[in-house]
């Protein structure tokens, strides 16, 4: 796509650097070169925005760029704008402006991150043991203070708490609802 139309006449082509952080070069990982072509009768009529090049911007976001600063300068018309088309874009750029990694920094990046990951897990788990075990203690506790008569009891209460738990439901058995005989082989009484 050219960056100036053919039948097209302006008055003026800028070129603008435009940075998340104008003014901290350190705080800057990316950053777009944006081409404004101004008609003869600019600023009534809005210039033509194009992207000449970019720097750790991802293709896709370039479009959306452009058409975000297509908008602010359509409620812009009439008044001089490029200053302020400079700020929006500086505004685009802010959320996406991270350090570019290598690959060997990104998997450290994500090594660390599995491994904090694991930590927190393994804190999760080791709490749970710990209150596992206190509880196991509390338990361990009050059964030594119960006579041998009242343990049995308790036992013997759990176990066929236990077991009702884990008995398979035997399904009910209804009478037929028809005459139907109950098997292919079955008789009707």
């Amino acid at each position: 796509q050219p960056f100036l139309q053919p039948n097209a006449r302006y008055a003026h082509v800028i070129e603008l650097t435009c940075k998340p952080h104008p003014g901290d070069e350190e705080e800057n990982f990316c950053s777009v070169v944006l081409r404004f072509s101004l008609p003869l009768d600019y600023p009534d009529v809005i210039p033509d925005i194009s992207a000449k090049s970019s720097q750790n911007i991802a293709d896709k976001e370039i479009p959306l760029l452009i058409r975000s600063l297509q908008a602010a300068a359509g409620n812009r018309c009439g008044n001089c704008m490029i200053f302020d088309l400079a700020s929006a874009a500086s505004e685009f750029l802010r959320p996406r402006n991270r350090p570019h990694l290598s690959v060997h920094e990104q998997m450290q990046q994500r090594h660390q991150q599995l491994s904090s990951a694991r930590q927190e897990r393994a804190q999760r788990e080791d709490e749970a043991e710990r209150r596992r075990t206190a509880e196991l203690e509390a338990e361990k506790k009050a059964m030594s203070s119960l006579t041998d008569t009242q343990e049995r009891q308790l036992r013997s209460d759990w176990i066929s708490t236990k077991k009702r738990q884990f008995q398979p439901r035997r399904p009910q058995h209804t009478q037929p609802r028809s005459n139907a005989p109950r098997h292919p082989l079955q008789r009707p009484q």
